[in-house]
């Protein structure tokens, strides 16, 4: 097949999108598969093809003098967009990925003075070239035999210095590369794009002119469109079990009606066991409601601890589901890496398979819901009481991405337990059925969301590598 794709995996986000939806597994029998990785453990080998060739990153972070330089660049780039009045995705992650230390008044006052289309043109161009590959950058690379046909590299880190410098040393060692997020968030909010990637596979005509407009340099890039492969993985028929076996991993009775409740951090939100308690009370007021299971996603970042005496008090109708998730803390102050392990994501598939439908706070929980045709119901009240903090309800309703949902009506907004409780037995009866509407503006947002986009994406990258074999004869 003379054909070999390299992963660079950097944030643990790529796992999802690239291993858990099948993707790898799919091109292993279109060619030799590598995967460079911060962070490996045999859990994560396993759960993937065994002919799939697996690599420890050993690549430096770069000097403080590149990463200061590259996480200015990123901040004139976000300022120069903020004149546009263009909405934006650098700062969560580039403050991370760059410079880490407080903003420095100076650089800060520098970067509004900047914030010219000709000077981002020029700031971009000069970053770009100060994280030029190292030796070490090159070593990992070196083992590849391009002997043997077409190498390309696929990456979804446009941001941190490693990653710069990692596609730089692939075209170095003449490899293709290829981008494709690993994000919703990421590209289609306006990141700036700095690596020399040879082409841009994104998940829909949205991101590609996002893409375009915020990163004038681009110039000519070729763009694709794929879809997003994040959701793949909850249409893994392989992964579902039977209710009757789900049930008993959850101790859950599989004659009762399911319904998830997905927690946000605890650190973002105080006292939300107190808000599935008033759920609980609410659903047993009617004999139907006296027949749901409450089953509680806890948050991989922390929950509420309340939930453990909450299950405790109702054994018979509330339980939680513990996530599994990696989250490694590197020493060298390179950013976290998370990621969920296989046996989550495959839980996950399960809970959306068996639910009948999601409750919580606004997060991408109902994004996951709404693939399958879920119906989620928000939380728009708070509890009786905020222990700490000033955040509320009406915060997590103001999200850029739920925002205009809700405008749309996509997902209702319950503003009492009460009407929790009612719209939990509308969907008991039917009466709430498939939410169409949601599946409907999650595809518009982020692109085709059937379960097959890893084999789309596949296509496209076999019919790049081959095009780069082509030229080279």
């Amino acid at each position: 097949m003379n054909r070999t794709f390299v992963f660079w995996f950097y944030w643990g986000a790529e796992i999802r999108v690239f291993v858990f939806s099948g993707l790898i597994d799919y091109l292993v029998d279109h060619g030799e598969v590598v995967v460079c990785a911060r962070f490996l453990n045999q859990d994560l080998m396993s759960s993937a093809d065994p002919r799939v060739r697996w690599i420890q990153s050993t690549l430096t972070k770069g000097s403080a003098w590149q990463s200061r330089f590259h996480s200015f660049a990123n901040r004139v780039h976000w300022l120069w967009l903020c004149k546009r009045s263009e909405g934006m995705a650098v700062l969560d992650r580039a403050a991370v990925a760059g410079d880490t230390e407080p903003l420095n008044t100076l650089r800060e006052v520098g970067a509004k003075a900047f914030a010219r289309r000709p000077v981002v043109n020029l700031v971009n161009k000069l970053a770009s070239r100060a994280l030029d590959a190292t030796v070490e950058d090159l070593n990992w690379l070196s083992p590849m035999d391009l002997s043997k046909g077409a190498t390309i590299l696929v990456s979804s880190d446009y941001l941190s210095v490693a990653g710069v410098r990692t596609i730089r040393a692939a075209k170095k060692r003449k490899l293709a590369t290829v981008f494709y997020p690993s994000n919703w968030r990421d590209v289609y909010k306006g990141a700036r794009l700095s690596p020399p990637f040879n082409d841009w596979i994104m998940w829909n005509a949205k991101m590609v002119d996002a893409a375009r407009r915020n990163n004038p340099w681009l110039g000519n890039a070729r763009f694709r469109e794929a879809g997003s492969t994040q959701f793949d993985s909850h249409f893994r028929s392989d992964w579902f079990v039977p209710r009757e076996k789900f049930c008993t991993m959850l101790g859950t009775d599989p004659n009762r009606p399911l319904i998830c409740y997905s927690a946000v951090s605890d650190s973002a939100f105080k006292g939300e066991a107190e808000i599935v308690e008033q759920i609980i009370d609410a659903l047993q007021k009617s004999e139907i409601g006296r027949s749901v299971q409450v089953v509680v996603r806890l948050n991989p970042a922390g929950s509420d601890p309340c939930y453990r005496d909450l299950c405790l008090k109702y054994p018979q109708t509330c339980f939680m589901q513990s996530p599994e998730w990696w989250i490694e803390r590197p020493p060298d102050g390179a950013p976290i890496w998370r990621s969920n392990t296989p046996a989550d994501a495959r839980m996950m598939a399960n809970l959306i398979e068996h639910c009948l439908a999601n409750v919580g706070l606004p997060s991408t929980m109902m994004l996951d819901f709404a693939v399958k045709g879920r119906p989620s119901i928000c939380i728009g009240f708070d509890p009786s009481e905020c222990k700490g903090g000033t955040t509320r309800a009406k915060d997590f309703l103001d999200q850029e991405f739920i925002r205009p949902a809700l405008e749309q009506n996509v997902w209702p907004v319950a503003s009492s337990a009460t009407d929790v409780a009612e719209l939990i037995v509308k969907c008991i009866k039917g009466t709430i059925a498939e939410n169409k509407a949601a599946y409907n503006f999650v595809t518009a947002t982020v692109g085709s969301c059937d379960g097959k986009v890893h084999q789309r994406l596949a296509q496209d990258i076999i019919s790049i590598c081959d095009r780069v074999r082509q030229t080279r004869r």
